[in-house]
């Protein structure tokens, strides 16, 4: 009390605790946490206690996050470059490929946004490849013309076509369950994905040794590594596609007990796009929907 005295604020005493008037020159006071950080100010932030929390039972990485890891570590340890990009495409990327979980003979519905920060790139992913061609063709541009990369994010999967969010609620107070309940209906899926791109050779001429440029073959090995990674065992299939070469693309795929669970595609990216992104005539790419695989991959239970 004494502190909001101290600022010209009249305090009164009340069942459970107090009553704050705050003065008039003071309009910034208009919450009861504007007044907590008043008094940590005037008493002294070093008056205040620091208390590390109780860690609750159960801690540590989920399983999904484990098998992210295996994965990454596997790829890296292969030779290929993790790489981070924005989640935003344009109007014409999202029509590039065919998605596993979405609808091929259609461009897939997207999300949306309202304020882009790129005016053409309005969109959420709903793959990684088109922003990794990018990638890979920025540095081909640049002289890296052998190169091997592989992205583990989100896309986003809307289910249905949706609106805007409406009114959003105020931050400082729940919403009602109704309103939390409109609110998650508009939130797309955000599976988890790995793709990857393989440009120039895989093995540079050396010595004695003839240069051997990368294809669709990397791109098939990278996929069974990281499946490998997680225990599962990825078979292939002929596939044709949209956005892959039609004869050197393989359908990417589990055998479970209720049957063939297509988690991906691997091969050569077509070379239309290879062209009208610059790059070589040969691109070797593979694009797996990791929720779904590590969904597929057997249990493994670590000896304690």
């Amino acid at each position: 009390g004494a502190a909001l005295r101290a600022i010209g604020c009249l305090v009164a005493h009340v069942d459970g605790g107090f009553e704050v008037t705050p003065p008039t020159w003071r309009p910034d006071l208009t919450h009861k946490t504007d007044l907590v950080e008043e008094i940590a100010r005037i008493s002294g932030y070093e008056r205040i206690p620091a208390r590390l929390p109780v860690a609750p039972p159960g801690r540590g990485l989920t399983r999904a996050q484990v098998q992210r890891r295996k994965v990454a570590n596997a790829l890296a340890a292969s030779g290929l470059v993790e790489v981070l990009n924005y989640p935003f495409v344009t109007d014409e990327q999202l029509d590039w490929v065919a998605v596993t979980g979405l609808d091929s003979s259609a461009t897939p519905l997207a999300v949306k946004l309202a304020n882009p920060l790129q005016g053409q790139a309005s969109n959420m992913r709903v793959s990684l490849l088109p922003a990794l061609v990018e990638a890979a063709a920025r540095n081909n541009s640049r002289g890296l013309t052998d190169l091997a990369i592989y992205e583990i994010g989100s896309v986003f999967h809307p289910v249905k076509p949706v609106g805007k969010n409406g009114k959003l609620p105020i931050g400082n107070e729940r919403p009602e369950p109704k309103v939390l309940a409109s609110l998650n209906a508009t939130v797309p899926a955000q599976p988890k994905f790995l793709a990857g791109v393989f440009i120039g050779d895989r093995l540079s001429d050396q010595v004695g040794i003839k240069g051997i440029p990368a294809n669709y073959a990397d791109a098939i090995q990278a996929a069974k590594v990281a499946a490998f990674a997680v225990g599962a065992a990825l078979q292939v299939r002929q596939a044709s596609p949209k956005g892959f070469h039609p004869g050197r693309t393989a359908e990417l795929f589990v055998a479970t007990a209720e049957g063939d669970q297509v988690v991906g595609f691997a091969g050569e990216l077509d070379p239309a796009l290879a062209v009208q992104n610059h790059l070589p005539r040969k691109v070797g790419v593979f694009e797996i929907n990791l929720d779904l695989l590590g969904s597929v991959a057997p249990a493994v239970v670590q000896a304690g």
